[in-house]
Order: structure tokens, then sequence, then C-alpha cells
């Protein structure tokens, strides 16, 4: 039970509730609410898994195998430039009419 002056859940009082349920943007994999940052070392293809992953919620198609909830794509490029950013998108099925929109560089505060 929630402490009334603190806020505080303790762990027997987690293990005790039932599973609150998120709905997912693909299933098993990403939730539709919050944020996803996916990290790993240079050259192992986030990019390019990323930007198929951004084709697919933007088309509502199979990721992975795995049922996707078409929506609205926010990406954050860092790491190439417009041009071919675009063109990897277009070779993976992407169109003008796909919801993705795109920051360039860096995220500042």
């Amino acid at each position: 039970m929630e402490d009334s002056k603190t806020g505080l859940v303790g762990m027997k009082d987690l293990f005790n509730m039932s599973k609150e349920i998120r709905p997912r943007l693909v299933e098993g994999l990403l939730h539709s609410v919050g944020l996803s940052s996916w990290n790993a070392k240079a050259k192992t293809c986030k990019s390019t898994v990323l930007r198929q992953l951004a084709v697919s919620v933007a088309k509502g198609t199979p990721f992975l195998g795995r049922k996707v909830e078409q929506g609205r794509v926010i990406y954050y490029v860092m790491d190439d430039n417009r041009t071919n950013f675009a063109k990897a998108i277009v070779g993976l099925g992407g169109t003008l009419d796909d919801p993705i929109e795109c920051r360039f560089g860096a995220v500042g505060m």
C-alpha cells in the first residue's frame, strides 16, 4: 500500500499488485507511450534497425515479425545527414505520405 505521506510503495506491495497493462506500439517490444532510447556500441546497425522500425510504425506493418500499431514517428537523427537519411527511408519503402518527422543534430536543452 502506498504511504500517504511519502508516496512510497514497498516491494511487498509491488509484488502483490496486478500487472499494469500498457499499450504496445510493437508487440512484446515497445510501449506506445513514453520515450525510447536504443544504445549500443558504434557500427552495430542501430540506425539501420531504427529506420526500419520508423517505417514499420508509420505504415503499421510488422517489424521483425511482430504486430505494430500504426502511428506518428518523431525521429532524432544524430549520426546522419538529411540526404542519406531520406534515401534510406525511401529505400525501406517510406513515402511522402508517411507520418515521420525528423530532427537532425544533437538534442539541446
